[in-house]
């Protein structure tokens, strides 16, 4: 189902917790997001969703950065917002093994 798919308008911000169908999600709303560049996106980020769905979790955030997008981690317990500079450390905290899962801010790099 494609809603927005002749969307004309501003889109200015996106919340996505759907439960390991963010890869798939941002690859449909693509065009969508390259036609606007001034959103922000929230979504989960749970490698052990991602994975029971088919997708693998280091392709989704490499296509985000690959693709012009800056991805951040959102640290509830302190409130910052840190760029994802090491993706390698970031994904041998939040693997699939380990359950553990984060919010991320992704945003275009301008």
């Amino acid at each position: 189902m494609i809603i927005f798919g002749n969307f004309s308008g501003k889109i200015d911000f996106i919340k996505m917790d759907i439960q390991g169908a963010e890869p798939e999600a941002i690859e449909g709303m693509r065009l969508l997001l390259q036609k606007n560049n001034s959103w922000r996106l929230v979504t989960e980020f749970w490698p052990y969703a991602i994975e029971s769905l088919g997708a693998e979790p280091r392709k989704f955030l490499s296509n985000l950065s690959r693709n012009g997008f800056v991805v951040s981690e959102i640290i509830e317990h302190n409130g910052c917002i840190e760029p994802i500079t090491d993706l390698d450390g970031f994904l041998r905290k939040y693997t699939p093994q380990s359950q553990l899962q984060t919010n991320l801010l992704v945003e275009p790099s301008h």
